[in-house]
């Protein structure tokens, strides 16, 4: 039976409540008013068999009921949870394929910059022995071209000025004869720094192997015409005895000690341009490719081998020309943050390449100032001792 077009619940806490109700009633109705015993004991059988079984079957409907909507609920619950958790699963695995997945720009820098710290090795036993090379010739050593003076250093030089370096235009054109070149394409390169040195990015330099390379003679020549263009007379071992003889040959020692320090910064950034270990060339040479090279240009400019200096050229300025570069920029935040860590690392190694420098520059300018006063301390010393002003090289003051 419907009321209102709704049909009725039979079913629940609260129909069992209404048929315990209707049954109190029911009972009530039906005792009839008997003051004996057994009117008494038939009232509470009735009650027992009614009320309290009434109660009894609404208590465990209840409980059924109940039970059964707890574990609804935690099914629920347990739903919830299991669906957060793969969701959580999820995202974390989303967000570890987007975090850990580099990018082509980043693998670029990492390949590139491997072979930095050999390379650097390089530089220090490449300067060290081209320093080397410049000072047995300022003293004089055996098997060297000055090992008799300065005439015979002179004369080797000019041999090898006609052979290789002169250029028969020079001198209003009147070198056609002098010159015995036929024009290699190394004309005065040993008079020409910016030709011989600073242009190239590599040099085919290597001082520490026994192979004599065109690069590595240029490099000298222009050493030798740079510094102690004069180099100091032989003196024979018997003038050495005397004290004054002593004097000027511990003063030939101080000036070329001094021009050893002037030569040790050409000497360095020659070395800094010695092929590399080749570990990166690939990477450098594809990088300068991107900047738009043609594998001849870059065969030309970068080398086969490319140097430290090429290396940290290519890195710290060439590549922020491409607009590649910028186009890799548009990536995941985590590459983008690890690329500019990547060029924080590059800046560091650049400023620390600057700092190497300004030590060079800070030895150079001390020189400088030591040479100024030396000539007042010649002045005070010789007014101290009455002795009349030196002549000779401490006393000049010129590396």
């Amino acid at each position: 039976m419907t009321t209102h077009g709704h049909t009725p619940q039979h079913k629940g806490p609260r129909h069992a409540l209404r048929r315990f109700v209707l049954s109190a009633c029911v009972t009530a109705l039906l005792i009839p008013a008997m003051p004996s015993a057994s009117h008494a004991t038939a009232d509470i059988q009735l009650i027992r068999d009614n009320w309290v079984r009434a109660f009894m079957m609404m208590t465990e409907q209840l409980s059924a009921v109940m039970m059964q909507q707890v574990a609804a609920i935690g099914m629920f619950m347990d739903a919830k949870h299991q669906q957060e958790t793969q969701r959580l699963f999820q995202e974390l695995t989303a967000q570890a394929h987007k975090d850990y997945q580099p990018s082509e720009t980043l693998c670029m820098i990492g390949s590139a910059t491997r072979s930095l710290g050999a390379t650097q090795s390089k530089i220090r036993a490449n300067a060290a022995a081209l320093g080397a090379g410049m000072r047995r010739r300022e003293l004089l050593n055996n098997n060297m071209a000055s090992s008799w003076g300065a005439f015979a250093d002179r004369a080797a030089r000019l041999a090898q000025v006609r052979a290789v370096y002169c250029e028969k235009a020079d001198n209003n054109n009147t070198f056609q004869d002098f010159c015995a070149s036929n024009g290699t394409g190394r004309t005065n390169k040993d008079v020409n720094y910016g030709r011989t040195v600073d242009k190239a990015w590599t040099l085919n330099v290597d001082f520490t192997d026994d192979q004599l390379t065109d690069d590595e003679t240029d490099v000298i020549a222009l050493a030798r015409n740079l510094y102690s263009h004069d180099v100091f007379t032989y003196t024979p071992e018997t003038l050495l005895l005397n004290s004054d003889s002593i004097t000027l040959f511990q003063d030939t020692r101080a000036v070329t000690a001094l021009r050893s320090v002037a030569a040790h910064s050409y000497a360095t950034i020659t070395a800094m341009k010695a092929p590399g270990t080749g570990l990166s060339a690939d990477n450098i040479r594809d990088m300068a490719q991107m900047l738009g090279m043609s594998p001849d240009d870059v065969n030309n400019v970068v080398g086969a081998n490319p140097s430290y200096y090429a290396q940290m050229e290519i890195m710290t300025q060439k590549l922020y020309q491409s607009p590649s570069f910028y186009v890799g920029l548009y990536d995941k935040p985590t590459n983008v943050a690890r690329i500019g860590v990547a060029l924080r690392a590059m800046q560091i190694m650049a400023d620390r390449d600057k700092y190497e420098a300004s030590l060079r520059r800070e030895m150079l300018v001390a020189l400088l100032l030591e040479l100024k006063l030396r000539r007042y301390q010649e002045e005070v010393e010789n007014r101290l001792t009455g002795k009349l002003p030196r002549t000779g090289p401490r006393a000049t003051a010129t590396p």
